[in-house]
Formats: structure tokens, C-alpha cells, sequence
């Protein structure tokens, strides 16, 4: 499922051009617990898969509507 969400939103913020802010917001977003922020921009983290998937779906919301 979060799979599928993930490609909606990229989708969504590219038809958008909301893209080059959308890669500000993630990559601004501060430690949470023992998640370690990102080093990458959004588009760069090939392997969305496991322990990426799970981690993403900590920051994605927050970092949505700071981007919305």
C-alpha cells in the first residue's frame, strides 16, 4: 500500500512542479527518535524497499504538507 501511495505522490507533486521543494522539505527534515534523516533527495533512494519503505512512511506526511 505504501508502495502505491508513494508513486501517487510523486506523481502528484511532479505534475504540480512542487518537485524542487518537495527534495527541500525531505531533505530538511531533522532526526525523529532513532531515524536518521536523509542524505539523498527523494528521487535518488532507488531501493524503496524494507527498512527504507518503513522509515519513509515516518517522514512522508510531515514532509507533504510542508510541501502542500
Amino acid at each position: 500500500m505504501l508502495d502505491h501511495l508513494q508513486m501517487w505522490i510523486s506523481h502528484y507533486i511532479t505534475m504540480h512542479e512542487w518537485l524542487e521543494k518537495y527534495n527541500i522539505v525531505w531533505l530538511s527534515a531533522p532526526a525523529y527518535h532513532d531515524l536518521i534523516p536523509y542524505i539523498m533527495i527523494y528521487e535518488e533512494v532507488s531501493p524503496w524497499s524494507g527498512k527504507w519503505m518503513e522509515e519513509m512512511s515516518w517522514y512522508l506526511l510531515g514532509v507533504l504538507t510542508q510541501t502542500l
